[in-house]
């Protein structure tokens, strides 16, 4: 395993903070969570695949774009690349 320093903006520090208070686990924890879940939405946007969020009470829909790697993004990145 390899380690990373990284420095945060002070409310998403904050923000992360809250979120591993509420799960009850280390914002390192919560990090690496939200790391390997940024993988998981590049490896789909750059197949070209939508990430959409559903709300299973109602099915109202909503597409996550992530700046970074939506799918324009992604198909302009391997066009110049």
């Amino acid at each position: 395993m390899k380690s990373l320093q990284i420095r945060l903006a002070e409310e998403v520090h904050e923000a992360v903070k809250a979120i591993a208070l509420s799960r009850n686990t280390s914002i390192a924890d919560v990090i690496r969570e939200s790391l390997e879940i940024y993988v998981i939405g590049y490896n789909y946007a750059s197949e070209g695949k939508r990430l959409i969020w559903e709300d299973p009470s109602n099915g109202e829909r909503a597409e996550l774009l992530i700046p970074g790697f939506t799918r324009q993004s992604v198909r302009q990145r391997h066009l110049t690349a």
